[in-house]
């Protein structure tokens, strides 16, 4: 399957549901309006909206919709979008990110505490932990440059109980053929907030955002989840 726009075109909805899509629409607008105003917010998501609906026409192929790799892609093209619409607002790079990121703060607290306590227990089953070692598994072999492709790390205990490496990222991949690798560092750094309130003790040294040969996520259970701000890289 090469020829994937009219897919995005007509399954965008769809692919952003959920937490992404709600960070988007949801968290974004009131961010921006509470730092920039209202006319400001408003200008930069109808620009947001007109280039979202041409980069999804335009999506290469990202994977199958199962292994969560299209969501991911069309979460990064309205991203993309985001981002250029800030820079010819005369926003820099890292306005752009700290509205992203703000949101998905905002996001994540709104969630009530005790089912993000109940997330972070079920995260750490050993039921959980096998059904993401076959996760991980199930990437392996695929060939298509915009899939993202990962290796499940066993933990020791101590340092983290459990891990996995990503070595192909297709967000990655697709913000550098769009030249817009000053933002990745803004990218990888949602990483954090979407984590914090679980209580997974993520932790990570490396980004293929960033220039690493790989992006190493560890969870500890216990341990605290940094803030992730400001992002390693930018």
């Amino acid at each position: 399957m090469n020829d994937t726009g009219s897919y995005y075109v007509h399954n965008k909805e769809k692919l952003l549901k959920g937490i992404a899509g709600s960070i988007l629409t949801g968290h974004v607008p009131p961010v921006l309006e509470h730092g920039y105003g209202k006319e400001t917010a408003e200008q930069v998501m109808k620009g947001t909206g007109k280039k979202f609906d041409s980069y999804a026409a335009a999506l290469p192929y990202g994977g199958d919709e199962d292994m969560h790799d299209a969501k991911d892609l069309i979460f990064a093209a309205w991203c993309l979008a985001y981002y250029r619409t800030m820079r010819e607002s005369g926003r820099s790079a890292e306005e752009a990110g700290r509205a992203l990121y703000d949101a998905t703060v905002e996001k994540m607290n709104a969630y009530p505490p005790f089912l993000m306590k109940l997330l972070g227990w079920i995260l750490f089953t050993p039921v959980f932990k096998r059904i993401n070692r076959r996760t991980q598994e199930a990437t392996h072999g695929r060939k298509c440059k915009y899939c993202f492709v990962s290796n499940y790390v066993e933990g020791d205990g101590i340092r983290f109980d459990y891990g996995k490496d990503y070595i192909q990222c297709g967000i990655n991949t697709y913000f550098r053929e769009q030249g817009a690798e000053e933002f990745l560092p803004y990218m990888c750094c949602l990483d954090y907030p979407l984590a914090r309130p679980i209580g997974i003790g993520f932790h990570r040294t490396t980004t293929l955002g960033t220039g690493g040969d790989r992006c190493d996520f560890r969870y500890k259970k216990g341990r605290e989840t940094e803030s992730g701000w400001p992002p390693k890289g930018a």
